[in-house]
């Protein structure tokens, strides 16, 4: 996706102010604290509307006053694990084996540990890195998971934070323990004993105990305190003579709400105000630690939410604070979950003292978490950077910083996706939503926020025009992704980001893993029409890389010819790839189409024979010709054998 220009006088502007950021010396890069609150809905906190009669957010509301709060700010998906995925990866999750919903208990690291994350590129400009708080993007390099015993690499560590102390999943997952780095903290044994019986289980009226391991267990209104320590004690041990960079993901404000004994009763809107007040007292004491070190004036700070607020119908903390009169998700329709705006709008407030963002501006532009990546790349290093970035779907809103009200920036057409896998894209003044084909089925619709912020009007049958160019434009940005699936046994395959040194737009992953099957192949297609007597040649580039494990890999490109009834007619072979860690290499064949031929398809295989292991093989500008015809293309189906 092709970032937007700006207006020759802004390019001249935002130069002149960051060449010094771009080359001065690593020690003067600024410091990098993300705090990303879960499930904390738009309206939740003074400085987006919530009432101080009820809550009380000083700390935001002195971070607002210092830097620049966005009021048109928007996650990826209306759930969490999509969320941290986009932010980390700078790629939409339905690009990822997660095409809807979060990763479950028994599913593995969701980042591929071969790709530069946000937080690999950070560690290559120099900065100690860091992750505290909740996860929830999975542990070990394959599945399924079936506890956190053992080595747990890749995890967190492996995607490029050289320091981890977290919450796997959420504040009530069935684990009930810390993971530190590799493992679980302070583990003193494998043996597992299940014991009681988790929030959500007892909520269905259920029985599903805690996995029982021989290991501290998580007490649940301690948990954001245990958490921020850990926090406080990293940035303690951090100084001026090198860049840090830490995301802290808080479990509050997600069920169950249990604030910390101390905080019960301290606000006006019951347990989930309280909570709310959490939030800002543990952002409080991390800031508080970066003015003690001294490190706060160049210290970017970003405050966050995953996701909007969740909503019941009746008995729960978040209906006592509602019927005192907090509006969970300010005056947006829909929750956590939803297709609505109230599922992706939150808050984001950005400030950097001794930086260049100017202090309590705000900003209506629309942007997004999954920005976040190219927006610190820019920020750091400066726009000549962005074309190096693999995070395909991340936009740099630095403009918006620097300039809240008078910026030009208009974000190119940005995808959000549902609990269900279902999308919407914002562009313009409008808000196009597909039709959803699954058990829930539902019509396509088309509002304007402009004049419909609360998406009463369906205007899909009044402007068919418009309807049709945001189902195109959600096509295009898509590109077929969504059509591949991952980790079906053997391995997977998917669209994915270019890696260096290769840049082409049509980038797959296949990967090939023993254990279903003593040797696993897998391998992408693409059919296209064709007729007898054609002349066809096919080339791809192909690199193969060895993840966790070992074997005998092979990486080939091939090109068959099939009738109308599906029947293969023959097939081309390109030679073998063999060599592990390679750089890229052309695979070609060449071919004519024999009588009866219909369609031609090109096919990418990844194979693992004679050893236990994995092996990753990545393909780019997979493209086939016959004369003056040139297909260039992703792929749109695959399978694992």
């Amino acid at each position: 996706m092709n970032h937007l220009s700006l207006p020759l006088f802004l390019c001249l502007f935002v130069s002149a102010c960051f060449v010094q950021a771009a080359d001065r010396p690593s020690t003067q890069k600024p410091n990098i604290l993300i705090y990303l609150a879960d499930d904390l809905g738009y309206g939740s906190i003074n400085s987006y509307g919530a009432p101080e009669h009820l809550l009380k957010t000083p700390h935001l509301n002195q971070l607002a006053a210092a830097g620049v709060q966005i009021d048109n700010a928007y996650t990826p998906a209306s759930v969490c694990t999509p969320t941290r995925y986009a932010m980390l990866a700078g790629e939409y999750s339905w690009r990822s084996r997660l095409k809807k919903g979060v990763i479950t208990k028994t599913d593995y690291t969701l980042l591929d540990w071969n790709r530069v994350s946000l937080a690999k590129w950070m560690q290559r400009q120099g900065y100690a890195t860091a992750h505290v708080g909740k996860w929830h993007l999975g542990y070990k390099g394959n599945g399924p998971v079936l506890n956190l015993l053992g080595d747990l690499s890749p995890g967190p560590n492996g995607v490029g934070f050289d320091y981890h102390f977290g919450v796997p999943s959420n504040l009530e997952d069935i684990h009930k323990v810390y993971v530190e780095n590799y493992g679980v903290w302070g583990l003193r044994s494998d043996t597992l004993k299940p014991w009681g019986n988790n929030w959500y289980a007892k909520r269905k009226g259920k029985v599903g105990p805690y996995i029982g391991y021989d290991a501290p267990q998580r007490v649940t209104e301690h948990v954001m305190t245990m958490t921020t320590d850990k926090a406080v004690a990293w940035l303690e041990q951090q100084s001026s003579d090198q860049p840090f960079f830490l995301y802290y993901g808080a479990v509050a404000v997600h069920n169950p709400i249990e604030p910390a004994p101390e905080l019960r009763g301290s606000s006006n809107c019951g347990l989930y105000g309280d909570f709310i007040q959490e939030v800002d007292h543990t952002f409080g004491r991390m800031v508080q630690t970066l003015k003690d070190k001294g490190l706060y004036e160049n210290t970017l700070i970003i405050f966050a939410s995953d996701n909007g607020g969740e909503g019941y119908a009746s008995g729960m903390p978040h209906n006592d604070a509602e019927d005192a009169g907090l509006s969970i998700n300010g005056p947006l329709r829909g929750k956590k979950g939803d297709i609505w705006e109230g599922g992706f709008k939150t808050p984001l407030i950005m400030s950097h003292p001794s930086g260049h963002i100017p202090a309590g501006a705000r900003s209506h532009a629309r942007v997004s978490i999954v920005d976040f990546y190219a927006t610190l790349a820019d920020y750091i290093a400066g726009p000549d950077v962005l074309e190096q970035l693999g995070a395909p779907d991340s936009i740099s809103f630095k403009d918006v910083l620097l300039s809240p009200t008078d910026s030009a920036f208009e974000r190119p057409p940005l995808v959000l996706s549902d609990r269900d896998g279902r999308k919407a894209l914002r562009f313009d003044q409008w808000k196009y939503i597909e039709a959803s084909t699954g058990k829930k089925k539902q019509p396509a619709l088309l509002f304007d926020l402009q004049a419909d912020p609360l998406e009463a009007h369906n205007l899909l049958r009044a402007q068919p025009q418009i309807a049709e160019r945001g189902r195109q434009l959600l096509e295009a940005i898509v590109d077929g992704d969504d059509q591949l699936a991952w980790d079906g046994g053997g391995g997977g395959f998917r669209h994915a980001p270019a890696f260096d040194p290769r840049s082409g737009r049509f980038h797959l992953e296949l990967k090939a893993i023993t254990g279903a099957t003593g040797h696993p192949y897998c391998y992408a297609y693409k059919d296209v029409p064709a007729t007898e007597g054609q002349a066809w040649e096919a080339e791809i580039y192909a690199k193969l890389t060895e993840v966790p494990g070992g074997g005998r890999a092979s990486a080939q490109f091939k090109l068959a010819f099939f009738n109308a009834k599906g029947d293969k007619l023959r097939t081309y072979e390109s030679a073998k790839l063999t060599k592990l860690g390679s750089d890229y290499e052309r695979l070609s064949t060449r071919g004519t189409a024999p009588k009866g031929t219909a369609t031609v398809r090109m096919t990418s295989v990844v194979s693992l024979q004679g050893e236990t292991g994995t092996v990753a093989a990545y393909f780019d500008d997979a493209r086939v010709t016959s004369g003056q015809t040139v297909f260039e293309s992703g792929f749109e189906s695959g399978a694992v054998r």
